[in-house]
């Protein structure tokens, strides 16, 4: 489009529209499938971890006791424990741990697990090294005490500790993982108490995470090219909404088999279908990642240190109150949960407790109840005091508007109030957006199909679009299915495993690339889909046959999660199949009409 005379807003935001919408459609599509994926990513770690599949989430008659046993003999010094409860997205114990001397990693907390058990008498939780807090009053034990005490500790708590259900594991010795932020983790089966020691994996933490910062590069960078890009969708969504005079009239009239209309009623079809959902997900993500773009903004306000604006939005910018070194015993847990039931008909999501074993020990029950201003953005909490036991009343506490809409937008585009419909509906929001980014792209060059006609050759930018087109759509897809295989394929005592899942994923999405780069057009579609069928509609049966359950087995165990990934890929997989089927149609036609003499047409 040329701007030699003046032109109407229509025609203006035409240009608008392509030109902010193809430059960076194909990293729009990746974060937009990524992004679908993260609605589910605690279902894909959880299937990319079949151990986890051994568990029944009916029976959670064993689990707390020995999540509290397991703490206090491997975390008696940590700072932090969390225990997340089992639920249907995740039906295992999940412990966690923080401590200063454990960022090296899970071989130095194995290697503090037999010297945490002399300091952990009577429930004490003392440190060592130089954050060994003062002895007090309730743990001036003698040695000799202190030892034969531990050694009882840990003859009760050997059952427990000393088995698991890990396949591929060495030997009985539990070993803690280290997790996400260098925090230790432990899994444990609700139903019988045992320590269930999962494969390493990237899982669905991956994908969320290049959602937002992409993949091998400083998370800022990343962030920042995807504020750049979400601005860009942002404005192809508001002007495409004014060049679609009809587009709601549009949205009823699907002509297939008609070309470029053919296309452009797709492409209407799924922006109109979730198109509130496209706006408040875009824009949110952009308000999100706004300090990225204007970190000058929040400085201006925190004299220079934008970061201060995340410590006030996150409730740290007050002063806190002086660690209180002397030891006490903690509260016993089962006790703090029974009473939350009371208060909580809901249930419980997790237990947090801060400086355990410590005077000042607190003691924090999330709940599925929702609300906005709490810790976890979608989970009420209850408070209560670490030694005593005492329930603390919430306090009532002023939120502007501007803190309002923040939170809002964050629970809104991350899904944090969904029920499982609404989840699945956001998921099938996630899909169309997709699919509405992928029909823009292929839009374009079916569009210039006259202009190349005329031209009677494919000019270098033209084919260009045709392999990122490609490797972007098909090659991503292809991709994602190659990331679940190689997670069932590699060997699950692998040193690195997560790496090397990670690395496989963009191995086959960089050889996608250059097989669309050598292949004619249609024939790259077509073999690079047909991969992409072949690695998702088998995931039904290579879940079984990796170490995880058949659909059957699953649903007696009331794993419904992993039933919910191996029917969604078998469907995208069906869905890919008929886009190959069409693919193929394509280029039999084309391949027939390039056979026939010009003069015999």
């Amino acid at each position: 489009m040329k701007f030699d005379k003046p032109r109407s807003l229509r025609k203006s935001m035409t240009w608008v529209h392509t030109w902010t919408g193809l430059p960076l459609g194909w990293l729009l599509f990746a974060i937009f499938v990524t992004g679908t994926l993260s609605f589910y990513r605690l279902e894909i770690t959880q299937w990319m971890q079949p151990e986890t599949q051994q568990a029944s989430i009916y029976d959670q008659g064993q689990g707390l006791s020995t999540a509290t046993k397991l703490l206090e003999q491997y975390a008696s010094d940590a700072e932090f424990w969390s225990i997340g409860f089992p639920t249907a997205r995740n039906p295992l114990y999940q412990l966690r741990w923080r401590a200063p001397e454990d960022k090296s990693g899970p071989e130095n907390a194995k290697g503090k697990a037999k010297s945490n058990a002399k300091g952990n008498a009577n429930g004490h939780a003392q440190g060592n090294g130089k954050d060994k807090p003062q002895r007090g009053s309730n743990n001036g034990h003698n040695a000799t005490s202190a030892d034969t005490a531990a050694k009882k500790t840990n003859a009760e708590q050997s059952q427990p500790a000393e088995s698991h259900l890990a396949k591929g594991a060495d030997g009985d010795k539990i070993k803690p993982q280290q997790g996400h932020r260098g925090m230790m983790q432990l899994s444990l089966d609700p139903a019988t108490g045992q320590v269930i020691t999962p494969r390493e994996t990237a899982g669905g933490e991956f994908l969320y995470r290049f959602h937002f910062q992409l993949y091998g590069m400083h998370w800022s960078i990343g962030r920042t090219i995807v504020a750049i890009a979400t601005f860009f969708m942002f404005t192809a969504i508001i002007t495409g909404v004014i060049i679609h005079r009809n587009i709601f009239k549009d949205f009823f009239s699907f002509r297939p088999r008609k070309g470029q209309r053919s296309w452009l009623d797709a492409h209407a079809a799924t922006s109109v279908i979730a198109l509130p959902f496209h706006l408040i997900l875009t824009f949110s993500g952009l308000l999100f990642l706004a300090g990225q773009l204007l970190p000058m903004v929040a400085g201006a306000a925190y004299n220079g240190d934008p970061r201060g604006f995340l410590r006030d939005y996150r409730g740290f910018g007050a002063e806190q109150a002086a660690p209180n070194p002397n030891a006490a015993k903690l509260v016993d847990i089962s006790a703090i949960a029974l009473d939350a039931l009371k208060r909580s008909p809901a249930g419980i999501d997790s237990i947090n407790i801060k400086r355990p074993g410590k005077a000042d020990a607190e003691i924090s029950v999330t709940t599925p109840e929702g609300s906005l201003f709490s810790g976890k953005q979608s989970l009420a909490s209850l408070q209560y005091n670490g030694v005593t036991g005492d329930f603390i009343p919430a306090t009532s506490k002023e939120h502007s508007a501007a803190e309002t809409i923040w939170k809002f937008m964050l629970s809104a585009h991350m899904g944090l109030f969904t029920t499982p419909v609404i989840r699945a509906l956001l998921f099938l929001s996630g899909v169309l957006g997709s699919v509405m980014i992928a029909s823009g792209l292929v839009m374009w060059l079916v569009a210039r199909q006259r202009e190349r006609e005329k031209l009677g050759y494919l000019p270098r930018g033209h084919r260009l679009v045709e392999q990122l087109n490609v490797a972007a759509i098909a090659g991503l897809l292809s991709a994602l299915g190659a990331y679940f295989w190689f997670n069932r394929m590699l060997p699950a005592d692998m040193v690195d495993r997560s790496h090397w899942e990670i690395n496989g994923f963009f191995a086959v999405w960089g050889l996608c690339l250059l097989h669309a780069i050598v292949r004619p057009h249609l024939k790259a579609w077509r073999e690079q889909l047909s991969l992409a069928t072949a690695l998702l509609i088998t995931i039904p049966l290579l879940d079984p046959l990796t170490g995880g359950n058949f659909i059957w087995q699953n649903w007696l165990q009331g794993q419904f999660a992993i039933i919910g990934f191996d029917l969604t890929a078998f469907a995208l997989g069906l869905g890919l199949l008929y886009a190959t089927l069409q693919v193929k149609h394509k280029l039999a036609k084309a391949e027939v009409t390039k056979a026939v003499p010009p003069a015999s047409r």
